[in-house]
């Protein structure tokens, strides 16, 4: 059973000797790795010579034995794991393969030794790093010992199991039983209810059983303020019988980077609202949304009145300010649902998902606390124009364009007022 879990992991297991030769490499390894040997043929080779080399696909260049090689970072990378210290893990670090076909590959890897029968093995996991693949399908070669794989599902950190057709426990990894904070033998034969709260349990069994119906599931879910991906494949356990294997990785870290670097490119710096490079890329899924379920949508466009004389009598540091003020007061009024962009100078954008009514009760909210605003004796207002997507109004632009001449009604009518279109 612990082969077909580590041939069932969506990205690659290598173990490798202390000579650097190949002892077992999973199918994925195989799949992206593989040059010139057929399946099987990889044990005993060093790694350069039984998977496709960074720096050659030549075939009379061996491994180890030319001046590239001392240079040849995954062969360093190796070197570090097998020379280091201690058995710790050591960090991912990416690598780029050209394939025979000229396909580049990039890919993470990272590794850690482990003692198996008085000996030094090297334990290397290999992701993609441009795309995370589904399940493998399994395989049923043969050729590794029970303990040494069950030795390496422990090392991994991600979270492991295998159920039966009734959901029942049949295999936990070590990840897996800390997050419970059971031992193993409190939880093979048991089922997710005498593991997590009844919540949680009804989420694991629900997809459990569509993998077992369906074959395969995945699925990005938070709980207890940390990310998941949980990805699940059903396997057969005996002839005939099937159940299913799962691997639950904690995608907390990645999901922080990924919402860092969202709030980086679609942020205004000054002042925190949404920018132009939001507008442009999302906005028009909003609308697309909101044709898709049928939603109101309406826009607000706010125009700072007098704001260039501002800036000519104040300078633009007080200017700065102005915005600044103006934005605190829009995000105290609008809503978690909608969305306030900067799209350039002094023009600033609401999208809501609601009426026309509902947008002008925001509007006038937003007209009388700007009004109440004076900045060192300075008094501010702004003019707003009003528009809700109707029938036959089929893009972001023609809303924009409606929204825009309301706007442009509040100012000839004398600004510090809000306007609709009709």
């Amino acid at each position: 059973m612990y082969k077909r879990l580590i041939e069932t992991l969506s990205y690659g297991v290598l173990i490798m000797d202390q000579n650097m030769k190949v002892k077992y490499a999973n199918p994925y390894v195989e799949e992206i790795m593989k040059n010139r040997y057929d399946t099987g043929n990889y044990k005993g080779k060093i790694w350069g010579n039984a998977f496709s080399c960074i720096k050659s696909h030549r075939d009379d260049i061996q491994c180890g034995k030319t001046e590239e090689c001392l240079t040849c970072c995954l062969r360093q990378k190796l070197l570090s794991i097998r020379d280091g210290e201690d058995d710790r893990e050591q960090g991912a670090e990416i690598f780029s393969i050209t394939k025979v076909d000229g396909e580049i590959i990039r890919f993470k890897l990272k590794g850690y030794k482990i003692n198996f029968e008085g000996e030094k093995h090297l334990v290397i996991e290999i992701q993609n790093a441009e795309k995370e693949d589904n399940l493998i399908m399994l395989s049923e070669k043969i050729g590794i010992w029970n303990q040494k794989l069950e030795r390496i599902l422990d090392n991994l950190q991600d979270q492991i199991c295998v159920v039966d057709e009734n959901l029942n426990y049949l295999y936990a990894n070590k990840a897996l039983l800390r997050a419970v904070g059971k031992r193993k033998e409190e939880v093979i034969g048991r089922n997710d209810y005498d593991l997590v709260p009844y919540e949680m349990a009804e989420l694991c069994r629900e997809n459990s059983r569509y993998a077992l119906e369906n074959g395969d599931f995945s699925r990005e879910e938070y709980t207890d303020g940390k990310w998941y991906h949980t990805l699940k494949g059903r396997v057969e356990i005996s002839r005939g019988k099937y159940g299913v294997f799962g691997i639950i990785k904690n995608i907390t870290e990645e999901r922080k980077k990924e919402n860092n670097y969202q709030k980086i490119i679609y942020t205004d710096t000054l002042t925190e609202l949404y920018n132009r490079n939001f507008y442009e890329e999302k906005a028009d899924e909003i609308f697309m949304d909101s044709d898709i379920y049928e939603d109101d949508l309406s826009m607000i466009i706010i125009d700072i009145d007098n704001f260039k004389t501002i800036n000519d009598d104040h300078g633009h540091h007080f200017g700065d300010r102005v915005l600044q003020e103006i934005s605190k007061i829009i995000k105290r009024n609008i809503r978690k649902k909608d969305y306030a962009i900067r799209v350039g100078g002094d023009e600033i954008i609401i999208l809501l998902n609601s009426t026309l009514e509902i947008a002008g009760q925001i509007g006038r909210r937003l007209i009388r606390e700007v009004d109440e605003l004076e900045l060192e004796g300075t008094k501010v207002t702004v003019s707003m124009g009003i528009a809700a997507k109707k029938e036959g109004t089929s893009t972001l632009r023609e809303l924009y364009i409606c929204a825009d001449k309301a706007m442009y009604i509040s100012k000839k009518q004398g600004k510090n007022t809000l306007s609709y279109y009709d």
